[in-house]
């Protein structure tokens, strides 16, 4: 069973910088990650953050969670939500393009674990998504596949066998506004399908020269009225970043 920790100390730190290697991109392309990179920075082959917000379980409550992001094996977010006095305790994971889920209240009592084809797809199409927190995969794992000068991009990532096109989109100063999937779930615990997923993107920051989005705000039905009813269940910011 791979853990956070086990995923990051297996990363080796990489020795690739960003000088020009986004000089065939198009130019909107390019202006991204011109402002997400700075001169010299390293192009990272995991991230590991740290992050607080609210989660929605019925009700929004209150968390704190860890998260690691690689290159290419996955990635594995660990977390801690508070329900009044009861503390639940677990992690969301893909490794090799296998996903689970597992939860314990107090860390000791399940609460749910859950694992099979579904929870597979539904959780590559999150990695994916989580690209924008480790923006080395969109330069060195994506094939861009548009892009327009009015900040509208869009990027296909495959891994396992499936395949993501995110629709990302950038103000003028090449900073992310949003980015949105079509993503295999079940919200409202309806039947599996692909779904509109998203997030709006309130903030970014940069840490070690790389700048990536530190407040968003992430849901179902993206793009429609119903993520502000009842589709948003995500509202977290990024309090630190590590890479190598």
């Amino acid at each position: 069973m791979t853990t956070l920790d086990e995923l990051w100390n297996s990363t080796s730190p990489s020795a690739k910088t960003f000088s020009d290697a986004a000089a065939t991109l198009d130019e909107p392309v390019r202006a991204y990650f011109a402002r997400t990179f700075s001169p010299g920075a390293v192009l990272p082959r995991a991230a590991r953050l740290r992050m607080h917000g609210e989660i929605k379980l019925n009700r929004w409550l209150p968390f704190e969670a860890e998260q690691v992001i690689h290159l290419d094996r996955g990635m594995v977010w660990k977390a801690k939500v508070r329900m009044g006095r009861m503390r639940i305790s677990g992690w969301d994971r893909v490794i090799g393009g296998r996903g689970d889920m597992v939860w314990k209240l107090f860390g000791l009592v399940p609460m749910l674990k859950s694992s099979g084809p579904n929870v597979d797809r539904s959780a590559i199409g999150r990695y994916h998504a989580e690209s924008i927190w480790l923006p080395s995969r969109l330069l060195e794992r994506a094939e861009w596949l548009r892009s327009s000068q009015q900040g509208s991009l869009e990027v296909s990532l495959s891994d396992w066998g499936q395949a993501t096109t995110l629709r990302l989109t950038t103000n003028q100063t090449g900073d992310l506004v949003s980015v949105a999937s079509n993503r295999w779930g079940n919200p409202q615990g309806k039947e599996y399908a692909e779904h509109p997923f998203g997030a709006w993107i309130e903030e970014s920051r940069a840490f070690e020269g790389i700048t990536i989005p530190t407040k968003v705000r992430v849901g179902w039905f993206f793009g429609s009225p119903q993520f502000e009813t009842d589709g948003e269940f995500f509202r977290a910011e990024v309090t630190s970043a590590i890479f190598k």
